[in-house]
């Protein structure tokens, strides 16, 4: 059986001790954080205007970081 389990705290260490606790028991722990919907949502139109030619001299001028 494969269970996902979604945990919110507003501490830190409480976090690491549940990481803590589930690794040691075997389980494998993700903490990647998820985008929530407005997130996930407002990208697309961001990158609209992100992504527009008049930004291009800016992708030019750091590419060399991209490597």
């Amino acid at each position: 059986m494969k269970a996902t389990l979604k945990v919110e705290t507003e501490t830190e260490d409480k976090l690491n001790l549940l990481i803590r606790i589930a690794e040691e028991m075997g389980m494998s722990v993700n903490t990647d954080l998820a985008a929530d919907e407005i997130t996930t949502v407002s990208e697309s139109v961001l990158a609209e205007d992100w992504n527009s030619p008049e930004d291009a001299r800016w992708d030019e001028m750091y590419a060399h970081l991209k490597k």
